[in-house]
């Protein structure tokens, strides 16, 4: 690898400062608020498999659930959208839930975690068109 092909450690160090600087006191507010989110999202998907009488240990469902999360990083589509949702099927199956279970369960978790929030921002954007009308600038940027 030669120099500038990737993140060094300075950069990696000023990148956390510059983080600390924007967050100052809020840091730990800020370190829940993302946990708290990861594990709602989590329990989603235990809500999802219990819905569908799925019956597997939580800590493989965590597993699974980790995995996933990994997938979802993979650039190739928005969210992981395909890659998430064949993965964590496989890896839940893998841990002993009937393939036809994990699929509904893995839809209806996809449904809440995905689907459900942009269904959300759609209507929160309407909303707020009606109320406040077009952005300055007409909404787009420069």
């Amino acid at each position: 690898m030669g120099k500038g092909d990737g993140p060094t450690a300075d950069l990696l160090v000023a990148s956390r400062d510059e983080m600390l600087v924007e967050l100052g006191p809020k840091w730990k507010q800020a370190l829940a608020a993302a946990t708290g989110s990861w594990m709602f999202d989590y329990f989603t998907l235990v809500a999802a498999l219990l819905a569908v009488h799925a019956h597997v240990r939580p800590s493989l469902i965590l597993l699974a659930y980790g995995a996933t999360a990994v997938l979802g990083m993979i650039p190739i589509t928005p969210g992981g959208l395909g890659f998430v949702e064949a993965g964590l099927t496989a890896l839940l199956h893998v841990a002993g839930v009937p393939l036809n279970r994990a699929v509904l369960a893995v839809l209806a978790y996809r449904l809440v975690s995905f689907w459900l929030p942009i269904l959300a921002g759609v209507v929160v954007y309407g909303v707020s068109r009606a109320r406040h009308g077009d952005p300055p600038g007409g909404g787009r940027p420069r």
